[in-house]
């Protein structure tokens, strides 16, 4: 059996290849929040509509952590949910519960939203004569 011998030199090479190696295996999101932790607030915007005709909208805010669910205004029922799927320092990915008309999708159900910092996206309820126009609008809590 041949035994390997090793340098000095190639013995720092091995080293800086290995420290290399484990600092590529950090955290690949600088942006993540740790879990529990907040990223700043989402706004969700609730405006009845029938026939074309806008009524007056209500707004609710929460704090988006990772896990969490929020209730908000919905049309035929008390309360329409979604879920905070993750977070980080400029964005967050929400899913709303239901079937929803997206814009330019139309008809998804369970859509999945990544909202960034400072955007605002739209969706509806999905019904023809009367409904609920969806604005949910992020604010990372560093901006």
């Amino acid at each position: 059996m041949k035994t390997q011998t090793f340098t000095p030199a190639r013995l720092s090479l091995l080293l800086a290849l290995a420290v290399g190696g484990l600092a590529a295996c950090g955290n690949d999101d600088e942006n993540s929040i740790p879990s529990g932790e907040s990223a700043g607030e989402i706004t969700v915007t609730s405006t009845p509509w029938a026939k074309g005709t806008r009524m007056q909208s209500t707004a609710h805010t929460f704090e988006a952590v990772k896990g969490e669910t929020f209730s908000f205004k919905g049309i035929f029922q008390d309360d329409s949910t979604g879920t905070i799927d993750s977070v980080s320092a400029d964005s967050v990915t929400v899913t709303i519960n239901g079937s929803m008309r997206v814009p330019e999708e139309g008809s998804v159900t369970d859509p999945s939203f990544t909202i960034a910092d400072g955007q605002t996206i739209e969706f509806e309820t999905n019904s023809e004569d009367a409904g609920v126009l969806y604005e949910i609008t992020f604010e990372a809590a560093d901006s």
